[in-house]
């Protein structure tokens, strides 16, 4: 994932950011780019990223979707980060607008893309039915 981050800094790189309404355009279109990948990850069952295993395993053992706590989580992350800054810092550093968006939307796209592919919410994998059977 590290390395898919370092290869799109190369166009991004190239564009200038200094407009805010293009910096919000280049934005939209990481979080859709972050939330197919983070899609095709958790479907195909390559999980790399530990916070999105996380978000697994708490899918699986609660029933609720992925995305709903994927949302649940990144806004739950950023509203202690952001409070973490106000304490210890005495102001308001790296959550900006773009955390915010980030954390409110690709949980929601993620629902998205796999109602769109037929992997609609609340349906289970085999392996996410034998591991909530597990818990009963």
């Amino acid at each position: 994932m590290t390395v898919s981050i370092d290869v799109w800094m190369i166009p991004f790189g190239l564009l200038p950011l200094s407009n805010y309404y293009v910096a919000l355009a280049a934005l939209f279109v990481s979080v859709v780019f972050m939330s197919i990948g983070v899609f095709l990850e958790v479907d195909a069952d390559v999980l790399a990223v530990p916070g999105d295993e996380f978000v697994k395993v708490l899918a699986q053992v609660t029933g609720e979707p992925f995305s709903v706590i994927k949302t649940t989580f990144d806004c739950t992350l950023m509203a202690f980060s952001a409070s973490l800054s106000l304490m210890m810092l005495e102001g308001l550093f790296g959550v900006r607008e773009g955390t915010v968006v980030n954390a409110m939307l690709v949980g929601i796209l993620i629902g998205f893309w796999r109602r769109l592919f037929g992997r609609e919410a609340g349906t289970k994998t085999a392996q996410e039915a034998e591991a909530h059977a597990m818990l009963e």
